[in-house]
């Protein structure tokens, strides 16, 4: 999924709302639900597979809601969600098909002091209604609600659908709407210097210059173009360029590594469960 249509998921007037609360707030779009089997803990009777078909989950996207809470990982055996800290909440929604595989898609806002935790997968808490087919196995027929969505890192556990996975990303800073204006690429475009400048933008954040390791300095200019010391990266050439992007890729490659540990350490996430 591209920024644009993650963007398009969410309305204008959700969005001004957003953005009275958080200047630069990160969006995230999950696969929370597909068609195929899916595994996933039955509370009171433990871990089953069930299989989902077209109508079900059609009708599971229909109880997912503007506003729905999502946590950093499930509740201890129970959905309540009593003394659980929200750390977003739903603010659109897409039915799609992926491949040959219908998909519930939601466009989620990840609230500030969360924002930099590696998530990239989704589970839904729901209550489902289930029947127990000869040759299909467990299969699910309804939906009766969704009290919550629970993300996760990859790192430390597997998604009960294979597909609930992270699908894009868009953080705003660009303009008054908080979306940079579409740029048109000519199909002769060299797509490099525009790759190397997707990096730069990624590593800079909501930051107008940043110093790099050897002495560059990366500059954001009006419209979204980053420089390297007052050159564009198409400026810069092939090797310059890629020069500059190898410490970047690194830089970025120590942020996603450092991230990852804060994410595993009881002593910085709050919401790992404590072992006596």
């Amino acid at each position: 999924m591209s920024q644009s249509e993650l963007a398009n998921m969410i309305s204008s007037e959700e969005l001004a709302r957003i953005r009275r609360i958080e200047e630069h707030p990160k969006f995230l779009g999950f696969v929370i639900a597909h068609e195929g089997e899916a595994r996933g803990t039955v509370i009171g009777v433990g871990q089953m597979i069930k299989r989902w078909y077209k109508g079900a989950i059609g009708k599971l996207h229909a109880k997912v809601q503007a506003g729905l809470k999502i946590f950093s990982g499930h509740g201890q055996e129970t959905n309540d969600l009593t003394g659980r800290t929200p750390i977003g909440e739903v603010i659109g929604k897409k039915l799609v098909t992926v491949g040959d595989r219908l998909s519930s898609i939601i466009a989620a806002w990840i609230y500030k002091p969360f924002a930099d935790l590696p998530f990239d997968i989704a589970s839904i808490e729901a209550n489902i209604q289930m029947e127990q087919d000869k040759e299909r196995g467990l299969v699910v027929v309804d939906c009766e609600n969704i009290s919550a969505i629970a993300l996760g890192s990859s790192a430390l556990m597997t998604p009960g659908f294979a597909g609930a996975t992270l699908v894009a990303a868009l953080q705003c800073f660009a303009n008054d709407h908080g979306f940079a204006e579409p740029r048109v690429i000519d199909p002769a475009t060299d797509l490099t210097p525009l790759c190397h400048e997707a990096a730069a933008l990624n590593l800079m954040g909501d930051r107008d210059s940043l110093s790099l390791p050897g002495g560059a300095i990366l500059t954001k200019m009006a419209g979204g173009c980053v420089t390297v010391n007052g050159r564009t990266f198409g400026e810069l050439g092939e090797e310059d360029g890629t020069d500059v992007r190898k410490i970047i890729d690194n830089l970025l490659f120590e942020r996603r590594e450092a991230e990852t540990l804060k994410y595993r350490d009881p002593a910085q996430n709050l919401f790992i469960p404590r072992t006596s």
